[in-house]
């Protein structure tokens, strides 16, 4: 046997692939590219502070989204999410095409201080403007308040979340 699984629990794929990686790709101005990161990080989120007993595809997933923006995300995104259904219009969007559906506009620091966008601004037509580093910033105080939760020990956040093969060292003879 040369490989030997070691668990990873879901905090630390919050720390090492939502704070981690997801962060360094979208801090290296992979501007649209981070936009499919997103609604990633938000189910994640979303389903750690559920009372779902397990972390299973496809069960529940507009309800972790909408859990996540609801409970972790500042004030302006509830409103918005009412106004417009980023579930439907981001995620499925995004995951769905790779693009978001009417109703959204994507946009870096960059080029909105240039046209002068401000993120979360909606305008007539209930368009709303969203500025990846600024959203990102948002996701990533949501994950450190998931960090700072205290799950009880029959949570799925306190079991082993993903088994990764790591190479077991054989002593020589």
């Amino acid at each position: 046997k040369n490989f030997q699984d070691k668990n990873l629990y879901p905090k630390e794929i919050i720390k090492g692939v939502i704070l981690g990686t997801m962060s360094d790709i979208i801090k290296n101005d992979k501007n649209y590219f981070s936009f499919i990161l997103v609604p990633i990080a938000i189910n994640f989120l979303g389903k750690c502070i559920s009372k779902d007993k397990s972390f299973s595809f496809n069960e529940n997933e507009s309800e972790d989204f909408n859990r996540f923006i609801d409970e972790l995300m500042p004030e302006e995104y509830k409103k918005i999410n009412k106004k417009i259904n980023l579930y439907d219009k981001f995620r499925n969007g995004m995951l769905n095409m790779l693009k978001p559906k009417k109703g959204i506009g994507f946009t870096h620091a960059t080029e909105a201080k240039k046209f002068k966008a401000k993120h979360l601004q909606i305008d007539d037509d209930n368009n709303v403007v969203l500025i990846i580093e600024e959203l990102w910033e948002d996701i990533e105080n949501a994950a450190n308040k998931v960090l700072k939760i205290k799950f009880d020990e029959d949570d799925k956040m306190s079991k082993p979340f993903i088994g990764v093969p790591q190479e077991i060292k054989h002593k020589k003879i």
